[in-house]
């Protein structure tokens, strides 16, 4: 019998001896007939595969003819069974499946994946074993070393690839990781964008007690990914890498379990090798009908190989995540101070941390750590953890004259940068950060007097627009001043590029009081896009209305157990004139004198007491009133406020939001027929990809999507900021050029962050002044408040 070896050089072998093939263009020649073989191959097709396009001679067909004339004349020599046949419009090499090694590489690999969907995982190993063992090298090594290229041994090779991962994933059910890890690691070596390979190189190293190893494969493999086509790696391999940053159980067959522990803990490999050496471990169950793929079938997702038999199962993980991002790192030390006043040191860091939207992750006994930029990426981060600074700094450092505290001596640095930083999605945990810039603000820190702030360069460029700086000559960093007042002034400046968009809302609000209907209003655009300056110069305009319309803003806040409970308490306490953390009798108080006044009829005013004095005890984790009540008791109070006059309902950033507060926004225009609310929400795309039909079921709904200003529109502003500069006008417009330089792209990068420089610190009547206390007070009211617009004379009004 003839026998074809296709994989490695090419080889015919009849009986005990090879075949005499001739020369290479009838290698090729034979070699495009077997990956083709009992199919006919077209004469245009094989003149097109053994010439490059432009090099094709006139006398090709005639060779490819010769060609096939000598090997059907080897092939028949001592009665070889192979038949070469011309049949139009080419020739067809007609072969037995059991001929061709190819075939019996596929019907060994065949076999060792219906045993090991059997559970029989020593008799899976051993076929996938031998099928790779038939493998003498590349297919067709030969020819592929003289140039040949051909579409067909890709696909031979990937069936290699498959098997030797169907291979490795046994091995690994096995508990062989150590036999299979020299391999392995050449495997990926050799093919270093295999997915699924890196996969079980890092589940063999962790199982080896190479922890560290295991997310360096992930690491090197993600790089190249991302390097070389633009790719994330696949949800499997994320999910494994985030079992392996956990210790997740899961990973290690139940035989393995102590011995993967003495090794993880550092014992001595002596130890680890008393134990049990783990045999065939075996699923308790069935092991599951596993799919079996033909290298020719698509992947799924289009790159990679993750569509390839399964990863080694991991089961449903808790949500963390681990990325390399850019934070804000504020760190605080205060000095000499005994229990109480650490007690209200603490409690001052954490409040003024978590108004302005950022998260405590660690303490040290009087030394506190906040980031600022997680889980979302905002662009005024680092301009939120200098204000945290400076109004931390201001009330330990300046406590209120009336009290008989002692100040506090309080060290404060800020750097910004990339870190590492560790989160749960599931909000549950503080978020914890490593890398370069902790060192960095620990060293700020140690050259930072008492009372003063530092921050490093990257956090004094991207806040310079809003605070003023003294350059430090003995160490490295810059020292805070304090707010510049033209920042605080600003949003003065005129919007360029928006007032197409601010009509229409304009015009929607002019609708709504209009006909009486609820309108809602979604804001949708990229981090630093401006936002949250484009409400702001909407409610600017709502002031300078004649019409009276109460304005209320909030900012949805990661990290937060509850977002609508955070969102809505701060807004009732806001428009009740109250302090959240005040006597628990005088909120309930000064929430009884606002109901009084909206309500008419007692027992609607005693249960709608009792339900939002609910929403503050919520908040400090001691209601038992349900949250939907609590929704339902903001909802009438919103309705009774409408009744008074227009309502404008702002809420920033929802796309961090919980679900209940996400539901009781979308709702809340169905829920008040018949009253001018106009609800305006601001959030990133990620809102638009988490509820689809957002909107889509109300009557009176829009969605506007802010794109990016341009370069015209900055340029504009820019003739305009230097028109006003160089006529010597006084004002904060022209000093915002100051030291920018004239570089065009510099001032346009410049102006872009001026423009969307930490909008929401900067509602002018939330700012009595640039003094410390006007600091401080901004900080307390910074995200959710109520805005009576217009003012009304001498603040009598709520």
């Amino acid at each position: 019998m003839t026998y074809f070896k296709m994989l490695g050089p090419l080889e015919v072998v009849h009986g005990d001896e090879l075949v005499d093939l001739g020369g290479a263009r009838q290698r090729a020649t034979l070699g495009l007939l077997l990956l083709n073989r009992n199919r006919v191959v077209a004469s245009s097709q094989l003149v097109d595969s053994l010439w490059p396009k432009n090099k094709v001679p006139l006398s090709a067909r005639k060779i490819v003819q010769n060609s096939v004339w000598r090997l059907r004349r080897a092939l028949s020599a001592n009665g070889g069974s192979a038949a070469l046949l011309s049949q139009p419009p080419g020739y067809m090499l007609r072969v037995e499946p059991e001929q061709t090694d190819v075939q019996n590489f596929h019907q060994r690999v065949e076999a060792g994946r219906a045993k090991c969907a059997e559970g029989d995982l020593e008799a899976a190993s051993l076929l996938l074993r031998q099928a790779l063992e038939l493998w003498r090298g590349p297919a067709l090594a030969d020819l592929v070393e003289s140039g040949i290229d051909w579409p067909e041994l890709t696909s031979v090779q990937d069936a290699r690839l498959d098997a030797l991962e169907d291979y490795f994933e046994v091995e690994l059910d096995r508990g062989h990781h150590h036999q299979t890890l020299a391999e392995l690691q050449r495997a990926v070596a050799t093919e270093p964008l295999r997915e699924r390979l890196c996969g079980q190189l890092m589940l063999a190293l962790y199982r080896s007690g190479r922890q560290t190893d295991a997310l360096n494969a992930y690491h090197a493999l993600r790089t190249s990914l991302v390097e070389n086509v633009g790719l994330e790696p696949n949800p499997a391999l994320r999910s494994l890498q985030q079992a392996i940053l956990t210790q997740d159980p899961a990973l290690v067959p139940v035989g393995m379990q102590k011995q993967i522990k003495l090794q993880m803990t550092g014992s001595s490999r002596e130890r680890a090798e008393e134990q049990p050496r783990p045999a065939d471990v075996r699923p308790s169950q069935p092991v599951p009908q596993r799919r079996s793929f033909s290298p020719f079938e698509p992947e799924p997702d289009g790159h990679g190989d993750a569509g390839a038999v399964s990863m080694p199962a991991v089961p449903v993980l808790r949500t963390m995540v681990v990325e390399r991002k850019d934070v804000s790192v504020l760190i605080v030390r205060c000095q000499g101070i005994g229990n109480t006043a650490l007690e209200k040191a603490a409690a001052t860091i954490r409040d003024e941390v978590e108004r302005l939207g950022g998260t405590v992750v660690a303490s040290i006994g009087s030394i506190w750590l906040a980031l600022f930029g997680v889980p979302e990426t905002g662009e005024d981060d680092a301009e939120r953890a200098v204000l945290a600074a400076l109004t931390i700094r201001d009330q330990l450092d300046f406590p209120d004259a009336s009290s008989a505290e002692t100040p506090i001596a309080v060290h404060i640095a800020v750097a910004t940068g990339e870190a590492l930083v560790r989160y749960q999605n599931d909000n549950d945990s503080a978020p914890s950060v490593s890398g370069v810039l902790l060192d960095e603000c620990h060293e700020l820190l140690s050259q930072t007097p008492v009372g003063e702030i530092r921050v490093c360069e990257n956090t004094k460029r991207a806040t310079e627009c809003a605070t003023t700086y003294f350059e430090v000559e003995s160490s490295f960093g810059w020292q805070v001043g304090g707010l510049r007042q033209e920042y605080l002034e600003q949003h003065d400046m005129p919007v360029i590029d928006r007032e197409h968009d601010l009509e229409v809302l304009c015009g929607l609000l002019r609708r709504t009081r209009h006909v009486d209907a609820p309108h809602l209003v979604t804001v949708l655009g990229d981090p630093g896009v401006g936002k949250t300056r484009f409400v702001l110069e909407f409610e600017r305009r709502i002031a300078a209305t004649a019409e009276p319309v109460r304005v209320l803003v909030g900012r949805a806040r990661p990290f937060v157990e509850d977002t609508a409970v955070d969102v809505l308490n701060d807004l009732l306490c806001s428009y009740c004139g109250i302090d959240p953390d005040g006597p628990v009798e005088w909120v309930q108080a000064e929430i009884t004198g606002t109901v009084e006044r909206l309500v008419q009829s007692e027992d609607e005013r005693r249960g709608l007491v009792h339900r939002l004095t609910g929403l503050v005890d919520r908040r400090r984790g001691r209601s038992d009133v349900p949250v939907t009540d609590v929704l339902h008791a903001w909802r009438h109070l919103l309705g009774q406020i409408a009744r008074c006059c227009p309502v404008v309902m702002i809420v920033e950033d929802l796309h961090v939001a919980d679900d209940h507060l996400i539901d009781f926004v979308e709702d809340l225009p169905r829920s008040l027929p018949g009253l001018p609310v106009l609800v305006v929400v601001t959030a990133r795309p990620d809102l638009a990809r988490r509820r689809p039909v957002w909107g889509s079921r109300l009557r009176h709904a829009l969605t506007m999507n802010l794109e990016p200003i341009s370069d015209i529109a900055i340029d504009r502003l820019l003739e305009l900021l230097q028109s006003t500069r160089n006529s010597g006008a006084k004002g904060s417009a022209g000093s915002l050029l100051a030291g920018v330089g004239d570089d065009s792209d510099a001032r346009r990068t410049h102006m872009r962050r001026v423009l969307a420089s930490g909008s929401s610190l900067l509602r002018k009547d939330r700012y009595p002044g640039g003094d410390a206390g006007g600091q401080v007070a901004a900080a307390r009211v910074v995200y959710c408040q109520v805005t009576e617009l217009p003012a009304q004379a001498g603040g009598a009004g709520r």
